[in-house]
């Protein structure tokens, strides 16, 4: 990772020499700073809200993906699953464009875990029904 790093940073300094910048503005590439949290266990039906704090020199385009696939209309700052589906497990990534290029987020994992709703029993016909006095 640092040495991806070293050698974006030498090419963009690089790039900057030939196009005769004096300087380098920090904000220049779009760098996600931080989201929160990594790692989700949800239940069915829990609300799970991702959010990214990303700098650079704006505009700031965000999209997000989820198993390799778009989320259609995910287009900002944080991914929100007002209702988790057992079909929303899974690997979410999101991508923070502007005019300098194109970074991705380390993937984000979501765990769905069956809902905690109550479930009835069949109860064994020759034993006691509880609260009707015994009745076989």
């Amino acid at each position: 990772m640092k040495n991806h790093r070293l050698a974006r940073l030498i090419s963009i300094l690089f790039l900057c020499s030939i196009l005769g910048k004096q300087r380098l503005l920090a904000g220049d590439l779009p760098l996600i700073l931080h989201i929160e949290p990594m790692h989700y266990d949800a239940k069915v039906g829990d609300k799970v809200v991702w959010y990214v704090t990303a700098s650079g020199a704006g505009p700031l385009e965000f999209s997000w993906e989820h198993n390799g696939f778009e989320v259609k209309g995910a287009h900002s700052k944080s991914l929100v699953i007002a209702a988790v589906k057992k079909s929303d497990k899974g690997t979410y990534l999101c991508h923070v464009k502007n005019r300098f290029g194109k970074i991705k987020s380390a993937p984000l994992q979501l765990t769905v875990n069956a809902s905690t709703s109550m479930s009835l029993k069949s109860i064994p016909r020759k034993q006691p029904v509880s609260g009707f006095g015994g009745i076989r």
